[in-house]
């Protein structure tokens, strides 16, 4: 309900005094936030129980990756494919969500991604964000996955993250094995 009549407003936001406008504009904002952090809850509840269960299909990562990259409005990071065996089994909206997870992490932490690595190998996906920022301080490198947790660029930063993204990525991928 929030997010329609959010929509219906901002469609008629130019009839709206200035002010108002404003008010539509952070609303909108909060709205957003709070719609990503329910959804995010949501997708760790359901893990976590064991009713999402992960749907494992025949996927080029190469070309998903490279899908995501190029729908982003953001500036594109180069995409660099490695050694892939071909189609990987694995839940293709489970990894879509990692990797913009990574990706947004990287635009609001650490100056964007510039480039972004996916290879094989040893039967083992790897897949690499490299952002322009100066990386996550050592202390922090297993801290960052767990829920809630505000890395120190997070702190520093104007970006209301919530402490779910990287958590949530973690659990996606464990899923999936």
């Amino acid at each position: 309900a929030l997010v329609s009549s959010v929509t219906v407003l901002g469609r008629n936001r130019d009839q709206l005094p200035a002010r108002a406008q404003l008010a539509v504009e952070i609303l909108g904002d909060q709205v957003e936030h709070l719609r990503s952090l329910v959804l995010d809850l949501l997708e760790m509840s359901r893990m976590e129980s064991g009713v999402d269960t992960a749907q494992l299909e025949a996927v080029e990562v190469g070309a998903l990756v490279e899908r995501l990259i190029r729908s982003r409005p953001t500036a594109q990071p180069e995409l660099r494919i490695g050694d892939l065996p071909g189609p990987v089994l694995l839940d293709a909206r489970r990894i879509e969500r990692v990797v913009a997870n990574l990706l947004d992490n990287a635009d609001a932490y650490a100056g964007g991604a510039v480039a972004v690595t996916v290879a094989g190998r040893a039967g083992v996906l790897e897949l690499i964000v490299d952002d322009a920022g100066p990386g996550v301080a050592l202390a922090e490198r297993e801290a960052i996955f767990e829920r809630l947790h505000r890395g120190e660029a997070a702190r520093r930063s104007s970006h209301r993250g919530s402490g779910l993204g990287l958590a949530l990525a973690s659990e996606l991928l464990r899923v999936q094995g």
